[in-house]
């Protein structure tokens, strides 16, 4: 009998933690990325949403792509996300820039937390005579660099 409880008790455990993640709904939906690399939109105009209704989680460079992951609340509809540029280099060594992202929503029902993975296009960044870019994005603590 103390054979079957020992054996019975890790065996359900296991079984616990195999079943009771997919009864958990936590409305979290990760959509993989089906969406071709965008290019960064250059525009003095535009300006950063005082208080975004997305989170970014994390932010880097893989040769002259920058590679975003997003939290934000979605569901149906239409969503789109593009990276701005001001056109505006902060003369320092190395060259600094400032981007920021814009979400434009429409008919979202805003009941699921999306993740989502965007890539730009960086390369009209690129300056002449230069080799390196520290990137500040809006909303995202740390500064990357972006070597070319």
């Amino acid at each position: 009998m103390k054979n079957i409880i020992t054996l019975t008790i890790p065996t359900l455990f296991a079984c616990l933690m195999i079943i009771l993640p997919s009864c958990i709904s936590t409305k979290r939906q990760n959509v993989k990325n089906k969406f071709p690399i965008k290019e960064i939109i250059i525009n003095r105009e535009l300006r950063p949403d005082d208080e975004p209704d997305f989170s970014i989680e994390n932010a880097s460079i893989k040769d002259s792509t920058f590679i975003i992951l997003v939290n934000y609340p979605g569901g149906k509809g239409f969503y789109n996300f593009d990276l701005v540029f001001n056109g505006l280099y902060q003369k320092s060594l190395p060259l600094q820039v400032n981007l920021f992202l814009k979400h434009d929503i429409e008919n979202e029902t805003r009941k699921k937390l999306i993740s989502r993975e965007l890539k730009f296009n960086i390369s009209k960044l690129k300056r002449e005579n230069y080799k390196t870019i520290i990137i500040k994005l809006y909303s995202y603590p740390e500064e990357l660099i972006f070597n070319y």
